[in-house]
């Protein structure tokens, strides 16, 4: 399967990325236009209506992400984006019939903004001066798993989970655009600081690049 794929196309090509997410080389898809731009944009003006610190900051220079929590309780355009037939059955046949939305929330990050990780040891990503997120995974529980493992790599019995990212901004090498490995759902373990780890995202990474509407569906 093709990692890139249009919206109209999820429906007709479910076995194809399902294979992708769980066995493919990537372990991730990009379905365009996945929200209309109207859409994106009520979202979007949504997140940034929440967030007036975003002036506050701006005046004073600072320059750090921010999220916004429970979105749907904030618009029902949220659940709007949830209401997608393709993108449900996706979620049913990764993650089994009982699945359920564990957090639904919104990553601002302004202009310049250093977050977990402000440079690798192995140097930048080529085409970025820092990183706002250190590596990591969201399987199996999300930011939270170090709270429930003993160790930092996820026990194979853990239940699935399947991301989400919708862009309500283009994103660009230039603005930072968010970074995956390729094949690193297979690995089966917490990405290491100041390892090889490191240094193969520098060297296999690929940004996710679309526009506004567009959606990336990962595991791992």
């Amino acid at each position: 399967c093709s990692s890139d794929l249009d919206a109209q196309e999820l429906e007709s090509r479910l076995d194809e990325v399902v294979e992708e997410l769980l066995n493919g080389d990537s372990g991730y898809v990009i379905v365009r236009r996945m929200l209309p731009a109207n859409m994106a944009g009520r979202a979007r003006a949504t997140i940034h209506g929440g967030l007036p610190c975003l002036l506050f900051h701006r005046l004073l220079g600072i320059q750090v992400p921010m999220r916004t929590f429970d979105l749907p309780s904030r618009s029902a355009v949220f659940g709007d984006m949830l209401d997608n037939s393709g993108l449900y059955t996706v979620l049913q046949r990764v993650c089994g019939e009982g699945v359920k939305c564990g957090s639904f929330h919104a990553h601002t990050i302004p202009p310049r903004a250093k977050g977990g990780s402000s440079s690798s040891s192995t140097g930048d990503f080529t085409d970025a001066s820092c990183l706002s997120q250190e590596l990591h995974i969201d399987y199996p529980y999300g930011d939270g798993h170090a709270e429930f493992l003993t160790e930092s790599n996820p026990p194979r019995g853990a239940p699935r989970t399947c991301q989400v990212l919708w862009m309500l901004d283009a994103f660009s090498k230039e603005n930072g655009a968010t970074v995956v490995v390729p094949g690193s759902h297979k690995y089966w373990r917490s990405p290491k600081k100041e390892t090889d780890d490191e240094k193969l995202a520098v060297e296999k990474h690929a940004r996710i690049i679309g526009q506004a509407g567009d959606a990336l569906i990962n595991t791992g």
